[in-house]
């Protein structure tokens, strides 16, 4: 599958997880990156052409400090020293 796939390959996973991205519980968006992590694309073949990031932290930007964890799958584009980054937020658990 191309990288340009990529977005709608996941909407496409989310369907047969039947949540919307929006709705989703912490697993189920758990579960949702663990399916997308396991799907091929074409990508070059050298090092972190295809890549599982992750970052977390409290912040108040809503003026109530809340935990935030981002999931992300980053791709090298081919010819290019640009990265493609298919990410998104799990829900937001208040602390």
């Amino acid at each position: 599958m191309r990288v340009d796939e990529a977005a709608a390959a996941l909407l496409r996973l989310a369907d047969k997880h039947s949540s919307s991205l929006q709705d989703m519980s912490a697993l189920s968006a758990w579960d949702l990156f663990i399916d997308f992590a396991e799907v091929p694309f074409a990508v070059p073949e050298v090092p972190d052409a295809d890549g599982l990031l992750y970052q977390f932290g409290t912040h108040a930007f809503t003026g109530e400090p809340t935990f935030y964890l981002d999931l992300v799958r980053q791709f090298v584009v081919f010819g290019s020293d640009e990265y493609v980054q298919i990410a998104g937020v799990l829900p937001a658990i208040e602390e």
